[in-house]
């Protein structure tokens, strides 16, 4: 038997991950791996548990949860790794979101993603470090942030439907078009914005949207778009674009690639990284970097 350390947030999936459990317990042993169990019951305490797993000697991390779950995981992976590659990490999607999932082509059937984990198959992925904070598929700043608060917020739809619902409930508030100053890879330029995403992967927003089309997790490179101030009517018309990711080349829009990215603004911004707010969510500087090939995940 394989041994692993499965860390399950039961409050993944609004609630219903703990349903799961025993099941995913069950199975996993019946395909030669056998979890030892810890459920996570505070925020960023899966950050300490896979940290904590990795240097008693598992070499098997299993994140069951959503995005939230899966970026402190990676977290305490990093932590534990030092200069080195972090993992080995595996993944049983039962969050609302799953975007790191989807963006890597695994199944988000919990059943296959154990099959998944069994079988073994491994690749290694870039990250990013973003204020200090690790992200394994997408930062938002501006608008996009201001979606997710929305979005936590909302219990009253599931899965995609939360962020979709939340992108209508922030067009119905206030927001900002703030001016900021950006350097990727040294070439600098200021710009009022909507909205910034600087994707490792190309899905987020719990698979509702494309704003990176073309990124690559493995490549050493953040896509980035960037959507000018607009205006509310602006948004709605070029929100169903982004769903398909039709909107490159759009006026509005401004496409990127770099390694290292910083964004100034005398207005604080919000910031998610993964749909998790940074520690403190309004930040006047945000520096992201490239972190290549340091995760292996199994896919």
């Amino acid at each position: 038997m394989r041994s692993a350390k499965l860390i399950l947030n039961p409050a993944a999936g609004r609630g219903q991950a703990a349903q799961w459990l025993a099941g995913i317990k069950e199975r996993l042993a019946s395909l030669g791996v056998e979890s030892d169990i810890a459920q996570t019951r505070a925020p960023r305490e899966a950050v300490e548990i896979a940290r904590r797993a990795r240097q008693d000697g598992f070499e098997l991390i299993i994140a069951a949860g959503g995005d939230g779950t899966v970026h402190e995981a990676v977290s305490g992976l990093v932590q534990a790794a030092g200069n080195g590659t972090a993992g080995t990490l595996g993944i049983i999607p039962i969050g609302s979101g799953n975007d790191f999932v989807r963006n890597l082509g695994l199944p988000t059937d919990w059943q296959m993603a154990c099959d998944k984990i069994a079988a073994g198959q491994t690749r290694r992925v870039d990250l990013t470090r973003v204020n200090g904070e690790i992200s394994t598929n997408s930062i938002g700043v501006g608008f996009q942030a201001q979606v997710n608060l929305e979005a936590r917020k909302i219990n009253w739809v599931r899965g995609s439907l939360i962020y979709i619902a939340a992108v209508v409930v922030t067009l119905r508030q206030s927001y900002r078009t703030p001016r900021v100053v950006m350097t990727l890879d040294g070439q600098t330029m200021a710009q009022d914005i909507t909205d910034i995403t600087l994707g490792n992967g190309r899905w987020s927003g719990g698979g509702s949207y494309l704003f990176t089309p073309e990124a690559d997790l493995a490549d050493g490179f953040l896509d980035v778009c960037v959507a000018r101030g607009m205006s509310k009517l602006q948004i709605v018309m070029l929100t169903p674009k982004v769903m398909r990711g039709a909107h490159v080349g759009d006026p509005l829009v401004k496409m990127a690639r770099a390694r290292r990215i910083t964004i100034k603004s005398e207005e604080p911004l919000p910031v998610h990284a993964d749909g998790e707010l940074l520690a403190d969510a309004y930040q006047h500087e945000i520096v992201a970097e490239v972190l290549p090939q340091k995760l292996e995940v199994i896919a």
